[in-house]
C-alpha cells in the first residue's frame, strides 16, 4: 500500500466550511440600510461610513443563536465527510474562545465528533496541509513547514498572487481533486484527473 502524503489535515471553519458572511452582511443590511453582498467585500478588514466589518464579527460571535444556525458552505459537509475516512482531520479555527461552546456544538451537528484548535498562529499546529481562505494564514503556514496549503477562494482573497506550494481552490470538489491528485501523483495525466473530478463531483453530490 502507498505511503499517504497527507495523514492530517487541517481546516479552518469560517469562509471555507462556514458560510457566515452571507448571514453576517444580511445583518448588517438590515441594520444599516445597505445592500451589501459577499463579492463586495473585497478585503477581511472591509469597512465603510457605517460600520466595520470585524466590529460586526465580533459582537455577532457574541450572539449563540446566530452561531448556531449558520450554513455550511456549499458541498462542504459531503465532502468533509468523505476525507474523514481517508484521513485525520482537524479544525482549527481563529475564533474568539468565548465561541467555544457553540463552535463545538455546530461542528458535532454537522460532522460528528471532530477535534477544533482555537489558534490564531496556524503554522504552530502540526498538520501535513492547512486549508484556509485567509492569504496570511496560508502564506504563514507554508514559509514556515514546508509543506502544501490551500487557499479556499472567497472575494477577500481573489486579488492575492499564490504559487506551489500553495494551491487555490474554488469549491470543495476542486479541493478533494487537488488532494487526489497529490496523493496518486498524477499531474501529467489529463485524462484521469477529470475522471476524478466527475467522481468526486457525483460522489460528494449525490442526493
Amino acid at each position: 500500500m502507498a505511503k499517504r502524503r497527507f495523514k492530517k489535515i487541517g481546516i479552518d471553519i469560517d469562509g471555507v466550511v462556514c458560510d457566515v458572511m452571507s448571514s453576517l452582511l444580511k445583518k448588517c443590511n438590515e441594520e444599516y440600510n445597505l445592500n451589501l453582498s459577499v463579492k463586495d467585500i473585497t478585503e477581511w478588514n472591509y469597512k465603510n461610513h457605517k460600520f466595520e466589518l470585524e466590529d460586526e464579527i465580533r459582537k455577532h460571535f457574541a450572539d449563540y443563536d446566530f452561531l448556531i444556525s449558520l450554513p455550511l458552505i456549499n458541498d462542504a459537509e459531503k465532502a468533509i465527510k468523505f476525507l474523514k475516512k481517508h484521513y485525520k482531520v482537524v479544525f482549527i479555527t481563529s475564533r474568539w474562545r468565548f465561541t467555544k461552546r457553540v463552535t463545538k456544538k455546530w461542528i458535532k451537528k454537522h460532522f460528528g465528533k471532530t477535534k477544533i484548535i482555537f489558534e490564531r498562529e496556524k503554522e504552530h499546529i502540526n498538520v501535513d496541509l492547512l486549508i484556509d481562505d485567509k492569504f496570511g494564514q496560508v502564506n504563514a503556514f507554508t514559509r514556515e513547514t514546508g509543506k502544501p496549503s490551500i487557499l479556499f477562494s472567497q472575494p477577500w482573497n481573489e486579488m492575492m498572487e499564490i504559487k506551489e506550494p500553495i494551491c487555490r481552490c474554488r469549491n470543495w470538489v476542486e479541493v478533494l481533486l487537488y488532494i487526489i491528485v497529490k496523493e496518486d501523483d498524477l499531474k501529467d495525466r489529463k485524462v484521469r484527473e477529470w475522471g476524478n473530478v466527475m467522481h468526486i463531483a457525483n460522489l460528494i453530490r449525490k442526493k
